[in-house]
C-alpha cells in the first residue's frame, strides 16, 4: 500500500508543479545539490567554484539543502540558497536551465523542454560494488534516469555496471569526474592546509583516514551495530608510527547516513566526519583505509598506500555482493587487526603502484585531469550555444 500512495503522490506533485510552467525557464540558471541535499561537496561543489571562477557574474547559481541556513557563507560569493521542497526550490527547479546532481533526489520535480540534467554520481570509477534499484521504490531513481540527460562516470567499468546496468540509462555520458582533477594532476598544498588547519595540525603529522562505507540494513538506532566493525585504531596508529616513523594520528570518517557514532577521546585520533568534503581529506592524508567505498578508486590516483579493512567481508559478499571479485581490486585485505598490522609492516610501494596503474588500465579510466574544465565547457555551450 506504501508503495502506491508513493507513486500516486509522486505523480500527484509532478502534475501540479507543472503551474511553474507560467514562469520562463532562465538560460543562465543552475540548481545544485549534492549528497540529497546534506553538502557543499563532490562534484558539483568543483563545477560551481569552476563556473565562479572562469565564468565571473555570468550563471545564477542555486544550492538546495536541507539545512541551508548551515551554509550562508556560500550567499558572500553570490550564490543563491533554498530549503529542499519548499515552494523557492520547486521554483527555482522548475526554471533552472541545468539542474547537476551526484545521487537520485527529487523524482516529483517534473522536466520542462529546454531544461538540462546532469548526473555527475558520487560513486568512484570501479563499478565493483553492486548498486541495486530494484526494491518498492525503485520506480523514483528509475524516474529520474529517464529524465536524465548527461551521466558523468569514471571509467569503462562504471559507465558499464553504474551507468547502464544499475541506473538503467541509455543516454549520454561524460567522461570523467571533477572531483577527481585535483588527486590525477597532483598535490594540493593549498587544500592541504586548509584540512590541517581545520583539525589544528601540526604540519610534520601523517594522517591515516578510516572511512568505511555504509552498510545498508543496519539499524542506525543502535549505533554498535551502524558503525562499529572492530577495527582497532591504536594498534592501526601504533603500527603506521613502527612502518613508516614520524608521528601519525588517525582520522575517522563515516558515511553521511550514520548520524550517531562515538570514537575514543585521544590525541592520537580526530573525528572527520564534520569535514565538508571527503576529496579534501583524500588529498591531505598520508594513508586511506576502507572496506568496500568507492573511494579507494578515487584515491588510487595518488598512489598512497590504501587499505581494505573488511571485518564482515562474507556477509557483505552475501548481501550486497560485487560485480568483480574482491580480491582483484588490487588493493590488500585484511579481516583482522592482526592481518591489518602484518599488511602494514610488509608494505612495499613499488609493487603497489604497479597494481594501481594496472587497475587503472583494466578498468579503462576516463580520468585525464580536465573533467571540470571539459563539463563547465559544455554547459555553457548548453545555456548560450
Amino acid at each position: 500500500m506504501k508503495k502506491y500512495l508513493l507513486i500516486i503522490g509522486t505523480y500527484l506533485i509532478r502534475g501540479l508543479l507543472h503551474l511553474f510552467c507560467i514562469f520562463p525557464v532562465k538560460k543562465n540558471r543552475i540548481i545544485f545539490n549534492s549528497k540529497a541535499w546534506r553538502q557543499y561537496s563532490c562534484n558539483p561543489r568543483y563545477i560551481t567554484e569552476y563556473l565562479q571562477k572562469n565564468y565571473p557574474e555570468k550563471y545564477d547559481i542555486v544550492w538546495a539543502f536541507r539545512e541551508p541556513e548551515k551554509f550562508q557563507f556560500l550567499a558572500e560569493s553570490g550564490i543563491k540558497l533554498c530549503k529542499t521542497r519548499t515552494l523557492k526550490f520547486y521554483y527555482y527547479s522548475m526554471t533552472s536551465k541545468i539542474s547537476v546532481t551526484n545521487a537520485t533526489s527529487a523524482a516529483e520535480i517534473p522536466k520542462r523542454r529546454g531544461q538540462y540534467r546532469i548526473n555527475t554520481w558520487h560513486g568512484g570509477g570501479g563499478g565493483y560494488k553492486k548498486i541495486d534499484y530494484s526494491g518498492s521504490i525503485a520506480f523514483r531513481p528509475h524516474l529520474e534516469m529517464k529524465e536524465t540527460d548527461l551521466f558523468c562516470t569514471s571509467s569503462e567499468t562504471s559507465l558499464k555496471f553504474t551507468v547502464r546496468q544499475a541506473f538503467h540509462h541509455d543516454g549520454e555520458y561524460f567522461k570523467g569526474t571533477p572531483r577527481n582533477d585535483m588527486l590525477v594532476n597532483g598535490d594540493r598544498t593549498d587544500l592541504k592546509k586548509t584540512v590541517f588547519d581545520f583539525f589544528h595540525l601540526s604540519p610534520d603529522t601523517h594522517i591515516a583516514l578510516y572511512a568505511p562505507t555504509f552498510r545498508e540494513g543496519k539499524d542506525l538506532r543502535h549505533k554498535s551495530k551502524a558503525y562499529d566493525y572492530g577495527l582497532d585504531y591504536f594498534q592501526l596508529q601504533k603500527a603506521l608510527t613502527e612502518k613508516f616513523g614520524g608521528k601519525w594520528i588517525v582520522a575517522i570518517r563515516f558515511h553521511t547516513k550514520i548520524t550517531e557514532y562515538q570514537i575514543p577521546e585521544s590525541d592520537k585520533i580526530i573525528d572527520a566526519t564534520p569535514y565538508p568534503d571527503m576529496q579534501d581529506l583524500l588529498t591531505a592524508v598520508d594513508v586511506l583505509l576502507t572496506d568496500y567505498s568507492s573511494s579507494i578508486w578515487d584515491f588510487s590516483f595518488t598512489y598512497k598506500p590504501c587499505l581494505l579493512f573488511c571485518s564482515d567481508l562474507k556477509e557483505y559478499e552475501e548481501k550486497r555482493g560485487f560485480n568483480k571479485p574482491i580480491r582483484t581490486w588490487g588493493f590488500p585485505i585484511a579481516q583482522t587487526n592482526e592481518e591489518l598490522t602484518e599488511q602494514i609492516m610488509n608494505w612495499n610501494q613499488e609493487d603497489f603502484i604497479q597494481k594501481m596503474e594496472h587497475h587503472h588500465e583494466e578498468n579503462g579510466s576516463f580520468e585525464d585531469g580536465t573533467a571540470t574544465k571539459r563539463l563547465c565547457e559544455l554547459i555553457d555551450k548548453k545555456c548560450f550555444g
